[in-house]
């Protein structure tokens, strides 16, 4: 049982550690007409607030508008 107790905080330690950090771009508001004006603008285009599964329709033409 210990083992088990040591292998399960090892393998969160090393998942923590690998995470990425992801931070938004206030760039991409700005390219966006009255993009400022939008409530929550650090999400605008995706489909949670995280911004973790995937793009709504707006931001898949963003993206694709480049």
């Amino acid at each position: 049982m210990q083992r088990f107790v040591y292998v399960t905080a090892a393998t969160a330690a090393l998942c923590l550690l690998a995470a990425e950090p992801v931070a938004g771009y206030a760039k991409y508001v700005a390219l966006i007409p009255n993009g400022d004006n939008v409530p929550d603008s650090t999400n605008i285009g995706h489909l949670d607030p995280a911004g973790e599964t995937g793009l709504n329709d707006f931001g898949t033409a963003f993206g694709a508008a480049g």
